[in-house]
């Protein structure tokens, strides 16, 4: 049972420490929301930050991803994205028709625990004033 608290300590603690670290965009210099799908008409033309799992690339410049609370998302880049993970966290701006368009993008590999991150998020907007800048 010990074990167990452990696992879930260490993996809160993981997930907390990536959501207070500061992501690499066009405006570093701002804080930019870490969001799910349902929040997106909340943040129109405003930076956010989208972490989800592939459901489906369209070419190399357009991905639909399902975010942590099992909505989905369109994300189109101006460039070609490359190769992409089965996770991946987006930065960038939300547009008027539900879609964002995406600046940049970190893969996450295969194996991240998307519930967990949806948790983790939960919990950090309990908290906000202590991961803004």
């Amino acid at each position: 049972c010990s074990h167990h608290f452990f696992v879930f300590f260490f993996s809160f603690f993981f997930f907390v420490l990536v959501l207070a670290l500061p992501t690499s965009t066009k405006t570093m210099d701002t804080y930019k929301p870490r969001v799910v799908g349902g929040d997106i008409n909340d943040y129109v033309q405003q930076a956010v930050v989208v972490v989800g799992e592939v459901v489906e690339t369209r070419g190399s410049t357009e991905l639909v991803l399902k975010c942590a609370d099992d909505q989905n998302l369109v994300v189109r880049f101006d460039d070609e994205f490359g190769n992409v993970t089965k996770y991946v966290e987006v930065t960038g701006q939300v547009n008027d028709d539900e879609t964002m368009t995406g600046w940049t993008s970190t893969n996450f590999g295969d194996n991240f625990d998307l519930s967990l991150y949806g948790e983790a998020l939960k919990r950090m907007r309990k908290h906000i004033n202590i991961f803004r800048e």
